[in-house]
């Protein structure tokens, strides 16, 4: 049922504006990529096809020292847990050991990944969403680009990051970061 009522039509006991009132303008930019699908999954496993990597997958949290934990076993990766979910708009991160004093972990071989390569990362309910390597960089463990890898973005990123060059038996640590940056496909 459809009847006038001063500047409106009301239907169906909704009101609605006269057609001139309901058109607007686009909404801007900054609104439109907070409209994107935001969809992500709570990691299980990894895989990286191309190095035949098959690793289950732990939350890890920001230490008190502000750095990023990692995992207890070095078979396993670490997801950070109050990030952003691998899938969704923004930076997922995960990390894990390069290696032991008994030898190779399981991120030894990231060095390896070329442009292109695809990373899997699965759910507990079988649900997968693929991303494709777009670079591998190497950084000073002081210097590393701390914004690109955590920071914002408006696309769906998985940033994969391990230590790598010379290990400092003073500092407990190696003296490079290596990140392998990643973009959702399909």
């Amino acid at each position: 049922m459809i009847q006038r009522q001063s500047n409106s039509i009301l239907l169906h006991e909704q009101t609605v504006p006269p057609r001139e009132v309901q058109e607007k303008k686009p909404a801007p930019l900054k609104d439109i990529v907070l409209e994107l699908p935001k969809t992500g999954i709570v990691p299980a496993r990894l895989y990286i096809p191309s190095l035949d990597v098959h690793a289950d997958i732990e939350i890890v949290h920001v230490l008190e020292n502000g750095q990023m934990g990692v995992p207890v076993n070095t078979d396993k990766v670490g997801y950070l847990s109050n990030g952003v979910l691998p899938g969704a708009v923004g930076n997922a991160v995960m990390d894990g050991h390069v290696d032991s004093y008994i030898g190779p972990a399981v991120f030894y071989p990231l060095k390896e990944l070329t442009r292109g390569d695809v990373v899997i990362v699965k759910n507990a309910k079988g649900k997968v969403i693929e991303f494709a390597v777009e670079s591998v960089e190497t950084y000073q463990t002081d210097t590393a680009p701390i914004v690109k890898i955590f920071g914002p973005t408006r696309e769906a990123r998985l940033n994969l990051i391990t230590c790598t060059g010379k290990y400092s038996k003073k500092k407990k640590e190696h003296l490079e970061r290596l990140v392998v940056f990643t973009k959702r496909i399909g």
